[in-house]
């Protein structure tokens, strides 16, 4: 990471998007609309999704330039068992 971009995140707060569930439909396209609306001065959107469901909202969350993490299925329900 460049040290500018590094300056630049730990003035910003990360907000985490969490999905169980990465096929494209309403709830991934709203989460992905309201992260890509953020301002990138203030805020740095982190998108946490499985393969489950084809990967659609890993793909465009990936497009928009948001930082996207893809974790096996059984993980997320482990450490995030309310989603």
């Amino acid at each position: 990471m460049a040290h500018s971009e590094q300056g630049r995140r730990s003035q910003q707060h990360g907000i985490l998007f969490a999905s169980v569930d990465s096929n494209w439909a309403g709830a991934q396209a709203q989460m992905l609309e309201l992260a890509a609306g953020l301002d990138r001065n203030e805020f740095d959107p982190i998108i946490l999704t499985t393969e489950a469901g084809g990967g659609g909202l890993a793909t465009r969350s990936r497009e928009a330039g948001i930082r996207t993490h893809v974790v096996p299925y059984s993980y997320m329900r482990r450490h995030f068992p309310l989603l």
